[in-house]
């Protein structure tokens, strides 16, 4: 089903709970770029998340929707990291496969292996 990225969100924004969907994209303007703008599974958006804000996003009804850009919380460590992934030469479709190695039995064993990133910093630099 082609629709909004994160269904059922709820998002408190200035003390008001909203509930809906959360749309994500690199740049603000991509929800035009995709036409989502026209496309009925995207009406019930209530929160768009983009790398970049470069426009005002609207609704159908012309209210406009709440934006969080995001370049600014990424620390540079981690998109340096990110980066330097993305660009090695790699030998396998899984790019952390060489570290699998390092993560404990008992972890291996009990599913316990910690895929997240910490993405959030107070301090951006």
């Amino acid at each position: 089903m082609a629709g909004p990225d994160f269904f059922n969100a709820k998002v408190e924004i200035d003390g008001q709970l909203w509930a809906g969907y959360v749309e994500m994209h690199l740049k603000s303007s991509d929800r035009y770029v995709h036409h989502h703008e026209t496309d009925e599974n995207y009406d019930n958006v209530i929160f768009h998340v983009v790398w970049e804000d470069d426009i005002a996003v609207f609704r159908k009804d012309g209210s406009q929707i709440p934006i969080l850009e995001v370049k600014n919380y990424v620390s540079k460590s981690l998109l340096n990291g990110y980066r330097n992934l993305m660009n090695e030469s790699r030998t396998s479709s899984i790019n952390c496969e060489k570290d699998v190695d390092q993560v404990d039995s008992f972890s291996k064993e009990n599913g316990c292996i910690d895929c997240t990133l910490s993405v959030w910093s107070t301090n951006p630099n």
